[in-house]
């Protein structure tokens, strides 16, 4: 049998929910076309057949629901994509029966499939992007921003109360996304300043991808869980500014837990990339405005 993969690191002998594959044989016969059967069991003897439109599905045309089978003459090729809540590790076999049209005679074979889900956790930095939700970060010329100065919003100094009445907040943003699972995820966070210095958070808001707030709050840790139709989550994290010092904050994303991970059970992959930063510069510090007269 051979194959055309069109998953990332899906395999036709390894598929990845969701994926599609191309599954083929190669058939000598004696005489005219032969009637091929092709069908997907759950046992080597294909006597169990697995659930059609929720293990697999036929791309190619010829499904037959009353035998649960693809039907056809001469079919020797055909795409089959797999459940997108097929679980990890689960055996499957594709099975294709082949009769010979002069000798009456029948031959079958099965190939043995095996499930190998995945599930990646990323996180970017993507502040200042006016896509956040599609920028590529690494992507020359994207208009990602990883570090700014603040923005004062009053800069009138109050002598009651010995500095500036209002030296702003910067708002950051990250996208949390997931890449290869098809099914509800969830993600373990650590929000932390670099440097060690101390640092105020007003307020954390989470919009998934259709635009829903899934979250709003202070935490600087915590889990959140994501629908299964959601690829990413975009997180707002709003920070108090301060004079004189580098704000290095730093969304990471945790996996000594387990929680980031699918519901199929597969924790995250690679956690080579669940921490991204933004970097607030530091202002000049004015501590005190009057006179020298």
């Amino acid at each position: 049998m051979a194959v055309a993969a069109l998953g990332q690191t899906s395999t036709y002998l390894n598929p990845m929910p969701g994926n599609t594959h191309n599954y083929s044989a190669t058939v000598n016969d004696t005489g005219d076309p032969d009637e091929v059967r092709w069908y997907v069991a759950t046992d080597a003897a294909g006597n169990n057949k697995a659930v059609y439109g929720t293990d697999y599905t036929f791309v190619t045309s010829g499904y037959n629901s009353t035998n649960d089978q693809l039907e056809g003459t001469a079919v020797y090729d055909v795409d089959i994509t797999w459940g997108a809540t097929v679980q990890n590790a689960e055996v499957y076999y594709v099975f294709i029966d082949v009769d010979d049209d002069q000798t009456q005679c029948t031959n079958h074979m099965a190939l043995r499939v095996q499930i190998a889900a995945e599930f990646n956790a990323l996180v970017y930095n993507v502040t200042g992007s006016a896509t956040p939700g599609t920028v590529i970060p690494d992507d020359p010329g994207n208009d990602v921003v990883d570090s700014d100065c603040p923005v004062i919003i009053n800069p009138v100094y109050n002598q009651a109360t010995g500095g500036h009445t209002d030296i702003g907040t910067t708002i950051i943003t990250y996208r949390v996304e997931r890449e290869f699972s098809l099914v509800d995820w969830s993600f373990e966070y650590n929000l932390y300043e670099a440097l060690g210095n101390p640092f105020n958070v007003v307020g954390i808001t989470m919009e998934d991808e259709s635009g829903s707030q899934i979250y709003s709050g202070t935490g600087l840790t915590g889990t959140q869980g994501v629908d299964a139709s959601e690829d990413y989550v975009l997180v707002y994290v709003e920070v108090t500014n301060q004079q004189g010092v580098n704000l290095d904050i730093n969304l990471e994303l945790v996996t000594d837990n387990n929680n980031t991970a699918d519901d199929n059970g597969n924790t995250d992959g690679n956690t080579s990339d669940n921490t991204d930063n933004y970097v607030i510069e530091a202002m000049p510090e004015i501590t005190g405005f009057g006179s020298n007269d």
